[in-house]
């Protein structure tokens, strides 16, 4: 008997913007465990097949439904590669190692740092008397806030000093940031939907999750994927080492991979 997963997918649905790109397409993952159950529902009932017939149907639908939730991933996929070129533009403040002076003056300030307590360092790295020179100036040994006395053992004074560093990145960054948080968002409730449906895939086959998880694997990562070929057509198969080319069948040309060459191919088939 299948489940009505109908209330529980609109009400996930409902949590979503209108204005997430990804809205419309991921709303259709939901579909797959449901074809999925009757697909393997039918199987059951036909007594045409074996035992093992009965396996290798099963194995083609499970397969089938995971390649169309990886298919819905993959522009969520490259959505996320665009954000994380755009987070990479995200720096801490540049420094001129020629400028001995600012140098020496950004110095005087970290020593300054060790010499306070805890009460004075944090009225120069929040609120209204916030320094960014005196940020910048802890900031430039980022990896080493003990040098300017900054113990990040402390719970207190690593909550104040991520704090001091988040809020000169937003000085610098701040509409890039804004961004960010909003594209981290898209992706976040569209990832959500996927999952769902992935867990309801996994319910469906009746496979616990260790054994679930295996088989997935091979689909997902495109283990052993078949080598496409630059005109999006032919398949090529190394058999006894020689090259061996014929016109790829739609899943074929689903799950292969344009492999930039022999070598790669090979390291597939021996993941």
């Amino acid at each position: 008997m299948s489940i009505n997963r109908n209330p529980r997918n609109l009400q996930l649905m409902s949590q979503i913007s209108d204005s997430n790109p990804f809205k419309k397409t991921v709303a259709t993952a939901f579909d797959i465990p449901d074809f999925l159950e009757r697909d393997l529902e039918a199987v059951r009932l036909d007594r045409r097949l074996s035992e093992e017939g009965k396996k290798e149907k099963k194995q083609g639908h499970l397969r089938k439904a995971l390649r169309e939730l990886r298919d819905l991933q993959k522009p969520i996929d490259e959505y996320h590669g665009a954000t994380e070129a755009m987070r990479a533009k995200v720096r801490r403040p540049a420094y001129d190692k020629t400028d001995y002076v600012a140098a020496l003056n950004r110095k005087e300030l970290r020593d300054a740092s060790r010499a306070m307590s805890f009460g004075q360092r944090s009225m120069r790295l929040a609120g209204p008397t916030r320094s960014k020179a005196f940020i910048d100036a802890i900031l430039e040994f980022e990896d080493d806030p003990w040098m300017s006395g900054i113990d990040i053992d402390n719970p207190n004074e690593r909550e104040l000093y991520e704090a001091a560093k988040q809020s000169r990145l937003r000085d610098l960054h701040g509409p890039l940031l804004d961004q960010l948080e909003e594209r981290d968002a898209v992706e976040r409730d569209a990832k959500m939907v996927l999952d769902v449906a992935r867990n309801d895939v996994q319910d469906a086959s009746g496979l616990e999750r260790a054994d679930f998880e295996e088989f997935a694997k091979v689909v997902e990562s495109r283990i052993g994927a078949p080598w496409k070929m630059k005109d999006g057509k032919t398949i090529c198969e190394v058999v006894n080492g020689k090259a061996e080319y014929h016109l790829g069948s739609p899943d074929e040309l689903r799950d292969a991979v344009e492999y930039p060459n022999a070598e790669a191919y090979r390291a597939s088939r021996a993941a």
